[in-house]
């Protein structure tokens, strides 16, 4: 019985294969680097963890100043500049030139003349005989101018002379006096000629005379 039993065993042989050396290298390298790999990703995981809420917060990006902007404070910084030294200039100055100013005299100004008005010419004390006197017809009645001169007469009129108007249409008698004549001498020639309508006008400046009557038609 035993002999049947050895003869059924099967003699087995596990023929084991070696690997070449190559590949067992290159194997044990790809374990070292997972090795290496996996310690550094724990180092990475415990520096974050470490890390505290300010750090983990994202850093800004630095902006760079644009140049217009510096070029602009630049240009302030130089006007400013430029105005305080000035300023200084000048007050440095006006302190100097003081002393100067203070030792000139003004000299004084002239007094400006005023025009004083012309004054209106004071009626004259004058004698109705020097008084010339010129008569004009200016109603067509013949003879009027020389009645006019007749009255006048008996009242001291003495340097009279006669003549015909430019026209014959005048109504009212006009009694023409200069201006330096009192209203005294209007007054004596309108209450003699009573009997006519009569008008008062000025006579012009450069006249040779110093009354003029124009007889009108109209009476009273």
């Amino acid at each position: 019985m035993p002999e049947e039993k050895d003869k059924s065993k099967i003699k087995v042989e596990v023929i084991k294969e070696e690997l070449p050396t190559e590949i067992k290298t290159e194997k044990k390298e790809n374990k070292e680097n997972l090795y290496f790999e996996e310690r550094e990703i724990k180092r990475e995981e415990e520096k974050e963890e470490n890390k505290t809420d300010e750090d983990k917060k994202p850093k800004p990006k630095s902006e760079k100043t644009p140049f217009f902007i510096l070029f602009l404070v630049f240009l302030f910084g130089l006007v400013i500049g430029a105005g305080l030294i000035g300023g200084i200039f000048y007050y440095k100055m006006k302190m100097e030139g003081m002393p100067k100013l203070a030792s000139v005299k003004e000299t004084p100004k002239p007094e400006e003349k005023k025009e004083e008005p012309t004054p209106t010419p004071k009626p004259q004390e004058v004698n109705i005989k020097d008084l010339k006197v010129l008569i004009l017809n200016g109603s067509g009645i013949k003879g009027e101018a020389k009645r006019v001169e007749d009255l006048l007469k008996k009242e001291e009129f003495e340097k009279t002379e006669t003549g015909n108007a430019d026209s014959y249409n005048y109504t009212d008698t006009i009694v023409y006096l200069k201006e330096n004549l009192k209203d005294s001498v209007y007054d004596k020639i309108e209450k003699t000629l009573s009997n006519f309508s009569i008008k008062k006008d000025v006579l012009e400046k450069d006249s040779p005379y110093d009354i003029k009557i124009i007889v009108g038609k109209a009476r009273k």
